[in-house]
């Protein structure tokens, strides 16, 4: 996205591939947006894709998770922004894929 207030379908190619420096560091170019729900447009994508971070996140398996993420805009161009919240999701994924484990076993 060009503006976080812009229209979802306002963007432009990422300038380079995510790396697992953005997910350590939250810079991965998509989060949590810190102002009152329903906002922006992106924060209405990121409910109604059932990813909005709260107390009682939606239990889904991790391909169905990364699926729903994946269809979303980026915010920020990778390494760009700092935004909490999803590199740690992203980053327990990762694990449980790299480890050949679930992450609660991991």
């Amino acid at each position: 996205m060009r503006q976080i207030d812009g229209p979802l379908d306002d963007t432009v190619p990422a300038k380079r591939s995510i790396t697992l420096r953005d997910l350590l560091t939250f810079r991965l170019g998509i989060g949590a947006v810190i102002a009152p729900p329903g906002s922006f447009p992106i924060q209405k994508a990121i409910e109604a894709a059932g990813l909005a971070p709260g107390p009682n996140p939606p239990i889904l398996a991790p391909d169905e998770w990364m699926s729903r993420l994946s269809s979303l805009p980026l915010v920020h161009q990778p390494g760009e922004s700092w935004m909490y919240h999803t590199g740690s999701d992203i980053l327990g994924v990762l694990l449980s894929r790299a480890s050949g484990m679930t992450l609660e076993k991991f």
